[in-house]
């Protein structure tokens, strides 16, 4: 119960930001959402919310959160090891929410982020992220082509390590 309170006065002290899927967008609860008991059950129970606010109007969606702010949150918890997914969502990807929608595409692409990690990804060569995803398909009977291997490592890799270039963002004259 205590680690309960501790999440709930992080919520509503501005601490931690939430954040719900309405309309294929994610939107951010303001900190004053959660000090309703409504809602916060809610939450507690199905893992939603519902309300009205005025950035989205009425709403009801899946509640997330950024996992870097659940950690960091999480130290002050009791626990030696608290577990961030009892407290702050039900996605095991740290990329993209697999409960909601997937393919084998988005599942692989899953896989190599939270193999690699977002520090790890930028120094990874493209060979290794292909021979990570074949043996990845081929370990989880996967259907995707093996001429779509070298699109899924480019895609994933970060846009500075094509060929060398830099990326900039379009510039207006």
């Amino acid at each position: 119960m205590i680690n309960l309170r501790r999440c709930r006065d992080l919520l509503s002290g501005k601490y931690l930001k939430s954040y719900v899927l309405y309309n294929y967008a994610y939107h951010e609860l303001p900190a004053e959402y959660w000090s309703y008991d409504k809602n916060w059950y809610r939450l507690l129970v199905d893992g939603c919310a519902q309300g009205n606010i005025p950035s989205i109007g009425d709403f009801l969606g899946c509640v997330y959160f950024k996992t870097e702010d659940a950690i960091r949150c999480t130290s002050i918890f009791p626990n030696k090891k608290p577990n961030t997914e009892h407290f702050f969502s039900s996605h095991h990807s740290s990329l993209i929410n697999l409960d909601t929608y997937s393919t084998p595409w988005l599942q692989t692409l899953a896989a190599i982020y939270d193999a690699y990690g977002k520090d790890e990804l930028a120094q990874v060569a493209k060979s290794s992220i292909e021979s990570f995803i074949t043996e990845y398909i081929t370990k989880h009977n996967l259907d995707i082509s093996s001429s779509d291997i070298p699109f899924l490592a480019k895609f994933i890799r970060l846009a500075e390590q094509k060929d060398g270039k830099k990326y900039h963002a379009k510039r207006k004259l």
